[in-house]
């Protein structure tokens, strides 16, 4: 059922200042529903925004969704995690959390040339880099630096 909605949404959402960033099935309040993330690159999506595309969805006839879901439309926020090269890409230069077999912590990152990318983080007062396979990682978000 996700996938195919997937689809529906991506077509809703050419109308909007925003894209799909993820759908998937969840526990919302003891009720079945799905979680719809939206993304803008033009910064923070407004209230209003996201009320126009929730009733586009709720618009929908049952075949796509059933009546008996909740449905939760909500932006990725500043803290949102990198799942594809896409989102590694739009990265470069941000700051993240990291977690995989060569480095755990905050760093910025750098560059991503094919499936590697580059970061670079103090350790004490010294400014080191180090490559990282992609494939290596298990937990990659956007993370607020103070």
């Amino acid at each position: 059922m996700v996938e195919k909605l997937k689809y529906k949404l991506m077509e809703i959402v050419k109308h909007h200042p925003f894209e799909l960033y993820d759908v998937h099935q969840t526990t919302i309040f003891g009720q079945q529903g799905l979680e719809i993330l939206v993304d803008s690159d033009d910064g923070p999506i407004n209230t209003e925004a996201l009320e126009h595309f929730h009733h586009d969805i709720l618009n929908l006839d049952d075949t796509w969704i059933p009546d008996h879901f909740v449905i939760e439309v909500s932006s990725v926020g500043v803290e949102r995690p990198l799942k594809d090269y896409k989102d590694y890409d739009k990265a470069i230069g941000k700051y993240i959390y990291l977690v995989s077999d060569y480095f755990k912590g905050y760093a910025t990152l750098i560059e991503r040339q094919e499936d590697m990318i580059t970061i670079e983080y103090l350790e004490k007062t010294k400014k080191l880099k180090k490559v990282i396979p992609i494939k290596t990682i298990s937990t990659a978000r956007r993370a607020v630096k103070f």
